[in-house]
């Protein structure tokens, strides 16, 4: 069970334990912030949050129809990215992106791309609710504060997010989110990112137990070969992460010559995590 699933398992299981706003909040200050308060993030340049990822728990719940309730959540939201904003906002430059809407242009390579997520996003109520109470709450935040912006992406935000690393690759970028989509970027980039655990960089790799031990370089070939749970993609049948690794390990050469017949089946799904690769209007 992936780290994501898991973590919303538990929260299903503790519903009727803590009030759910303060579970939202809670979960939501876990992907923001790291439990080891000396693990942080003001040695980075940019902090690029992915406010998809960032929001998941609350898309994936359904919402009350009692204004209150929605206005006391809207709250727990805000209250729980405003901490953050206070932490970090005079020592570093914030990014926030978000699009809250279906990622095309992944799920047209592949059409089961995200998507139990994409059907989510159809719920025009918890849309509406998000852009009206979060999104122009952070809006206005962005007009007041120099150096936070607020960025609305086109399409997935790990396209823009790679764009603008791409931009600049010189500055120190750590990226906050839970999708390990991301970790493809650390193929092209040396970047950080915090999952919601742990914070990844690509000397971590082999120290972290839901991360393969494997050249960074490799990371988009494990991913197209292993499949990405989180993003409904299944990736090779039978090849789990210790199979992946073993497999990418042994035959290196006919992997990065695109000779090696396992690709062939996963050949067609490539561009979604060679993101260099990735054929965009910019």
């Amino acid at each position: 069970m992936s780290y994501y699933k898991k973590e919303y398992k538990d929260f299903k299981k503790d519903k009727d334990k803590k009030k759910d706003f303060d579970l939202i909040k809670e979960i939501i200050i876990k992907g923001l912030f790291h439990i080891n308060m000396d693990v942080n993030f003001y040695d980075f340049d940019k902090i690029l949050i992915d406010l998809d990822s960032l929001l998941s728990i609350v898309i994936r719940e359904e919402l009350s129809a009692d204004r209150d309730e929605r206005i006391k959540l809207a709250h727990t939201i805000a209250d729980a990215i405003n901490e953050f904003i206070e932490a970090y906002i005079d020592t570093n430059t914030i990014n926030v992106y978000y699009n809250l809407n279906e990622y095309k242009v992944f799920s047209d390579i592949y059409p089961d791309w995200c998507k139990v997520r994409n059907d989510r996003f159809k719920n025009e109520s918890i849309v509406g609710f998000l852009h009206k109470y979060i999104i122009n709450h952070l809006k206005k935040a962005s007009d007041k504060i120099n150096n936070f912006n607020i960025i609305k992406c086109d399409d997935a935000p790990i396209i823009t997010i790679f764009r603008d690393i791409k931009l600049n690759p010189k500055l120190k970028y750590v990226v906050i989110s839970r999708d390990p989509h991301y970790n493809c970027i650390m193929s092209y980039y040396d970047i950080s990112i915090f999952n919601g655990r742990d914070l990844v960089d690509r000397g971590s790799l082999k120290y972290l137990k839901d991360l393969p031990d494997i050249n960074y370089t490799m990371l988009p070939f494990y991913y197209l070969i292993r499949g990405m749970d989180r993003n409904e993609y299944k990736g090779v049948k039978l090849y789990g992460q210790k199979k992946t690794e073993k497999y990418i390990n042994e035959n290196l050469t006919t992997l990065i010559t695109w000779e090696d017949p396992i690709l062939e089946e996963v050949k067609p799904y490539k561009n979604i995590f060679f993101l260099n690769d990735l054929k965009i209007d910019s």
